[in-house]
């Protein structure tokens, strides 16, 4: 499992930025094990990473960040134990009220 991880990176916008191009095809299953979320060095913001199905917004986790500082969830990310589990059609969206931080989606698919 230790050579499935993979990580992608986006930056939040106040409209939403999506972490794929496209939504997890409808024959996998993306398993979300943490976040990591860097400030952009200038302003504390807030993130809010949401479940997309189609094109209905989920399930929501809010997180706060330091302008010059990074944040983890979960603080020890486990691939035996997601955060969040994406199946077809699904998607995550990244959004903040200010500045632009990034957004490190640490996942895995099955089947690879």
């Amino acid at each position: 499992m230790k050579g499935r991880i993979r990580v992608d990176k986006v930056t939040a916008t106040t409209s939403g930025a999506d972490v794929w191009s496209s939504s997890t095809s409808k024959h996998k299953v993306r398993y979300i094990i943490g976040f990591v979320i860097t400030g952009d060095g200038t302003n504390d913001s807030k993130v809010t990473v949401k479940k997309v199905v189609g094109t209905t917004e989920t399930e929501k986790y809010d997180f706060r960040v330091e302008a010059k500082k990074t944040f983890s969830y979960p603080g020890s990310p486990k691939a035996d134990n997601p955060v969040l589990v994406l199946e077809g059609n699904t998607n995550l969206k990244v959004y903040t009220d200010t500045g632009s931080p990034t957004v490190s989606v640490i996942y895995y698919d099955e089947p690879p």
